[in-house]
């Protein structure tokens, strides 16, 4: 839980990101490598690092689903592969509908917005699942998120394509 510890931050998967940025700022601030240019060697070399470190945690704790597997691999909790049936059935729907109405950017864009909805829908039942502690659950769910984040992707480059 190094990065929580970095920025100061209780472990979990709710975070105020006003707070994660306003930190992550101030940690850029003091160890950022310009700081240390007249510093030794080791101390540019710890400079570095730290920088590296902090950039890197900042990249996972402001996203909610690098987060998510941040929090899940820390309890040593795998991901698996398991996806509800239901789930699977709707992105072969979902995909078909893509392929079907490649060239109909009116259409592409209510799927995408009912893309965003549900992936924010579903992030809070994850919400919910990490703060009950079932991590074997909130495992299983990202199965779907990943597969709606990636597809919402997905449209955003079919709709630039279009246009």
């Amino acid at each position: 839980m190094k990065f929580f510890e970095i920025f100061e931050i209780k472990p979990s998967f709710k975070i105020c990101q006003n707070n994660l940025k306003k930190k992550f700022l101030e940690l850029q601030k003091k160890y950022h490598p310009d700081n240390y240019a007249s510093a030794s060697d080791h101390e540019k070399t710890l400079a570095l690092l730290n920088s590296s470190m902090i950039n890197d945690g900042f990249e996972i704790l402001k996203d909610d689903l690098k987060r998510a597997e941040y929090l899940l691999k820390c309890n040593k909790i795998e991901q698996n592969n398991r996806t509800n049936p239901e789930f699977l059935i709707k992105q072969m729907e979902y995909e078909d509908y893509l392929e079907e109405n490649a060239h109909h950017l009116n259409k592409i864009e209510m799927l995408h917005k009912e893309i965003v909805q549900i992936l924010e829908c579903e992030i809070e039942k994850l919400a919910i699942l990490f703060n009950q502690k079932n991590l074997v659950e909130a495992s299983n769910k990202m199965n779907e998120l990943i597969f709606l984040s990636k597809f919402k992707t997905k449209l955003k480059h079919r709709m630039h394509q279009i246009i």
